[in-house]
């Protein structure tokens, strides 16, 4: 709701048209990574609340990756609910070209003096020298050169979790965190992200990244028991991290 009610007052004046295709996207969208910023704000000391506009951000990120993603077969870099839209490649593109000077736009309105470190945390995590949508085009690159289904793409191992990583990141500057502590949330942010990804995959498929079933809940665990013992030695402990690590666990047995 908050991210759609910022979207509106970003894009005054924009199409109708195309501010509904991309309220379509932002509400198709998991909110894993919106979750894990106010988490993290929480546990450096702040309220969930205090992670709000950051989240907001990440949505508006997400979503436009989404976008560029699903031009050639949705490739996974973060788990995004699949969508069915009717748009076409063009309005694909600009909804997801629009969305990320938006999300900087409302990290600058609304993060203060944060504002200018949030803005360069999102830049390198994007187009940094292993960027996300760096990784995009490579992948797009190989894809076409040597006709390989994105799906098998080994892109998709080292853009898993980064989103949840910038969330963290987010989350802990909003909470005026020193830089040890933002250090050690993006750490737990990439540990989780890369968690939930194997996770929900895990569901989709029995092979992943060449791992089996058995390896890709193991690689989980131990991933969600790093992250789990980085929050417990430090910070304030009971949080909605704790809650987001219940969930993986316990989805995690059911397979």
């Amino acid at each position: 709701d908050e991210s759609l009610k910022r979207l509106r007052i970003l894009s005054e004046g924009s199409p109708s048209t195309f501010i509904e295709e991309i309220e379509k996207n932002i509400v198709l969208t998991s909110a894993d990574n919106a979750v894990i910023t106010c988490a993290s704000a929480q546990w450096c000391g702040s309220t969930p609340e205090a992670g709000l506009s950051g989240a907001v951000s990440i949505i508006f990120i997400e979503v436009a990756i989404r976008c560029h993603s699903r031009l050639f077969n949705s490739w996974n870099i973060s788990p995004i609910k699949k969508t069915n839209l009717n748009s076409d490649s063009a309005t694909a593109l600009l909804v997801g070209d629009s969305l990320f000077p938006l999300s900087f736009e409302n990290l600058a309105r609304n993060c203060d003096r944060h504002a200018a470190f949030l803005i360069n945390d999102a830049v390198t995590t994007l187009v940094g020298s292993d960027g996300i949508l760096n990784e995009i085009s490579i992948a797009l690159h190989e894809m076409k050169e040597n006709n390989i289904s994105p799906v098998f793409l080994t892109g998709r191992k080292t853009t898993s979790g980064k989103l949840a990583q910038l969330a963290a990141v987010f989350g802990a500057r909003l909470a005026h965190a020193e830089g040890s502590i933002i250090g050690e949330m993006s750490r737990v942010g990439l540990q989780i992200g890369r968690a939930i990804y194997l996770m929900k995959q895990a569901g989709k498929s029995s092979e992943v990244e060449s791992l089996s079933l058995e390896e890709i809940l193991v690689e989980a665990s131990t991933l969600l028991r790093k992250a789990e013992l980085s929050i417990g030695n430090g910070g304030n402990t009971d949080t909605i991290f704790n809650e987001i690590m219940e969930d993986i666990r316990k989805k995690l047995q059911d397979y």
